[in-house]
């Protein structure tokens, strides 16, 4: 079954893109696809070409980026049964990786630039991030864009930090971002050349320890975010007075949370609301409707007249972090699962078009 499906669904994503190269990646033991692991598929690709990553139950290896690669995985949450997100510990990139992308994987420990280096204009979009820290950078990083991830976080680490070195014209928009653990923060060492915008903040679920949202920082635009807090914290902007915020909402469950230093047009101490939210505690969903319904805080009160949130900006949030730009699978049955040698196997395949 896994070799059909493998092939059905190279052929119907190759049909429909325009890339240069193509290559097929997948672990799995018996798969159909060109190479079982995604260093090879790095060592034959040229700058420019694409790779396609199956998911799969094993976690594929670390790899290192030294050219300029777009890296196409499966979905962090995907639809049909049986199917696994494609999943890497730790992707690094490094010199000559510019104007990469990577979308659609599980990402289980970081993602960074490496040691003092520069690597810019990088599109990371649509991935769930789930280890110890999500975006981290060991050296200077210009024009990335962090945008439609899934930040799900279970140990007290930064969602995306600057350790050494300089990042400059960031944009950090229409993320979901949720933070468990004592200390958990979100940004360390923020510029005033990082733009945050549209994004949504669990910001120690329902868990009242002492978050900080703020490591650091010399400053950062704010806007049109959601941020719900459980936290000891007296102000938002604790780390980072330099920072502004505009047109937030702002929440903290104990209510302790303070107007912030710099900025306009903040709702503050109100609870947000969701179009259809499980049990907060249990964490990220597929099945939440993450929108705000008509009458919610922060309905049309963003910068640009949208919602404050995942849809702001006339963005298309995608609750199962498939790769927008490319065609994904709905449904796959195998019909006559056993049948004699010679005999037609017969499936059930469908899929959706790329959506952007």
């Amino acid at each position: 079954m896994k070799t059909i499906f493998s092939l059905v669904a190279i052929v119907c994503i190759l049909a429909t893109t325009s890339f240069a190269a193509k290559r097929t990646v997948d672990n799995s033991p018996l798969s159909a696809a060109q190479y079982s692991d995604i260093p090879a598929a790095l060592t034959a690709s040229t700058a420019g070409d694409t790779i396609y990553v199956y998911g799969s139950p094993y976690t594929y290896t670390n790899i290192t980026i030294d050219k300029k690669i777009t890296l196409v995985g499966s979905g962090g949450f995907p639809q049909v049964n049986n199917e696994s997100a494609p999943k890497i510990s730790q992707v690094i990139f490094t010199t000559g990786s510019d104007n990469s992308v990577i979308t659609g994987f599980e990402i289980t420990n970081i993602l960074y630039a490496g040691y003092s280096t520069t690597v810019n204009n990088v599109w990371v979009f649509n991935n769930k991030f789930s280890g110890q820290y999500g975006v981290y950078v060991y050296g200077n990083a210009t024009n990335w864009i962090i945008e439609g991830n899934a930040f799900i976080q279970y140990t007290p680490t930064s969602s995306i930090e600057l350790y050494s070195g300089t990042w400059t014209n960031w944009m950090i928009k229409n993320n979901y971002f949720e933070t468990y653990y004592d200390y958990g923060i979100n940004f360390r060492s923020i510029n005033s050349s990082i733009t945050v915008r549209n994004n949504v903040f669990f910001f120690g679920l329902n868990y009242a320890y002492n978050y900080q949202f703020l490591y650091s920082g010399s400053g950062g635009l704010f806007e049109n975010n959601i941020i719900k807090m459980a936290s000891g914290q007296t102000t938002i902007d604790v780390g980072c007075p330099a920072c502004v915020f505009n047109n937030n909402l702002i929440y903290n469950a104990n209510g302790n949370i303070a107007t912030p230093t710099n900025g306009s047009n903040n709702i503050m101490n109100t609870a947000p609301v969701y179009t259809s939210l499980a049990n907060l505690a249990t964490g990220y969903s597929v099945n939440n409707n993450y929108s705000l319904p008509t009458g919610a805080p922060g309905k049309a009160a963003g910068t640009d007249g949208t919602d404050l949130g995942l849809y702001g900006g006339n963005f298309k949030w995608n609750n199962r972090l498939y790769p927008k730009l490319f065609p994904h699978q709905e449904i796959f049955n195998v019909i006559n699962q056993s049948v004699p040698q010679g005999t037609p196997v017969n499936i059930q395949f469908k899929a959706r078009k790329a959506f952007n």
